[in-house]
């Protein structure tokens, strides 16, 4: 269901309307909150990306998932970056994440109106048995050309 779901949210041009985020919270108040989901809220759709095990995240449909546990909290997430600049944008390419021993430990997800416009990139990774979350520059490199013949 991964990629399906995604897929579906692209193509009906889905716009980003909340992000929530959900921490687990020990019972030990000197151990910091660990967020381990994060979920996206489209006009018709909702989905959360939930860490599995120590590197692991998982897409699930939000209606099953459930912060029933008394150790958990929701945040809003809706007004801080990098999710407030992809608030009203249609999610545009999402992709999986593994590295280099083939684990699949994240997503990547681009919202904009269509190719030609500035996008806002997020990348959710599985990390020590919870999520973190990285913003990446939009902008293309462009490589030097000297030493180009052509």
């Amino acid at each position: 269901m991964r990629q399906k779901q995604l897929e579906s949210i692209s193509d009906e041009s889905e716009v980003l309307r909340q992000v929530t985020g959900a921490f687990w919270c020990s019972k030990d108040p000197a151990e910091e909150p660990m967020l381990v989901a994060v979920m996206l809220k489209f006009d018709q759709t909702k989905v959360a990306f939930l860490v599995e095990g120590d590197d692991s995240l998982t897409l699930l449909d939000a209606e099953l998932f459930r912060s029933g546990d008394a150790a958990s909290q929701l945040v809003d997430f809706t007004s801080a970056s990098p999710w407030k600049e992809a608030i009203g944008l249609p999610l545009l390419w999402a992709w999986e994440m593994s590295n280099q021993q083939g684990y699949f430990d994240g997503f990547q997800v681009e919202f904009a109106r269509d190719v030609a416009s500035v996008s806002v990139i997020v990348q959710m990774l599985g990390v020590a048995g919870e999520v973190k979350i990285r913003s990446v520059p939009p902008d293309f490199v462009t490589m030097p050309i000297k030493g180009c013949s052509c």
